[in-house]
């Protein structure tokens, strides 16, 4: 025969299992020691420094590459912004002709 067993004990023992893997899942280093976390933030720390340092005289110092979605829109934003200066420009000078 099988053992006995409650609902209410399955039920702790669900909840206990699901807590500790909840907390493993969602929170990386919240509990483990401080010292861990110390050593996680210095690593990164070096990887970045580390990063910084290989990237001089480089033209990829961020590490991504340059795409022609990105260089549209940057050309794009460009002309919105050279639209809007020669605009200004013209409204202004047209003010100043008037108050002659």
């Amino acid at each position: 025969m099988a053992k006995v067993t409650y609902l209410e004990e399955l039920n702790k023992a669900w909840r206990s299992e699901y807590s500790v893997r909840r907390d493993r899942c969602h929170s990386t280093y919240k509990n483990s020691d401080k010292n861990r976390w110390i050593e996680v933030c210095n690593a990164h720390n070096r990887r970045v420094m580390r990063k910084a340092r290989r990237s001089v005289d480089k033209s990829n110092k961020l590490g991504c590459r340059r795409t022609v979605r990105g260089m549209c829109a940057f050309l794009n934003e460009i002309q919105m912004w050279s639209t809007i200066c020669r605009h200004n420009r013209k409204v202004t000078s047209v003010q100043e002709k008037s108050h002659e």
